[in-house]
């Protein structure tokens, strides 16, 4: 690809990339207000207290596998193959330490429920690690306008299995339920 033909594409992929992110930002937004006319507060608060641990694992999730591999030039199969199979061993890791937490924190915060909900909402770490590496792929290419598809999408179906999932009355678990679609 020459240097005029990288520069198009590149500020084309920074008009999707921007798009994409001010249109997630909007869609959650609906979305939320949606479910939180069908939730109590209780329930976005039992979220809160998950996602405390949720977001601290998510910082180390790739341990920067993914600029790695954009930034690397002649990276092959065996760069990606590997980052892959690390990135989903780490994936299981952080599953395993969240899961086996889950009654700490549920004692910690002395809401039984909790363990349940974290025994399953540990799993959008494996489920994000299978998704990392054709993401990066995706990037390396400057393909952001399938990357905007595939995120619009996602949260588009999670949101209405969520929104679904609060009007048959499964109320907390229908925030986890988005969760793990969404990070699908």
């Amino acid at each position: 690809m020459d240097l005029k033909q990288h520069s198009k594409k590149t500020i084309l992929g920074l008009k999707w990339s921007g798009l994409t992110q001010f249109s997630l930002q909007i869609i959650n937004l609906v979305l939320n207000i949606i479910l939180a006319r069908l939730l109590s507060p209780y329930e976005f608060g039992i979220i809160a207290m998950i996602t405390v641990f949720v977001g601290f694992l998510q910082l180390f999730k790739d341990f920067g596998f993914g600029a790695v591999l954009i930034s690397k030039k002649n990276a092959d199969d065996l760069d990606f193959s590997t980052v892959f199979w690390t990135n989903l061993g780490l994936g299981f890791l952080l599953t395993t330490m969240l899961y086996f937490s889950s009654s700490w924190i549920s004692n910690f915060y002395n809401e039984p429920i909790l363990e349940s909900l974290i025994n399953v909402i540990s799993l959008i770490f494996i489920i994000q690690s299978l998704n990392f590496v054709p993401d990066i792929v995706l990037k390396k290419k400057l393909e952001y306008k399938k990357l905007a598809i595939v995120g619009i999408t996602s949260i588009l179906i999670s949101g209405v299995i969520g929104i679904f999932c609060a009007f048959k009355g499964m109320g907390v678990w229908s925030l986890i339920v988005k969760d793990i679609f969404q990070s699908s």
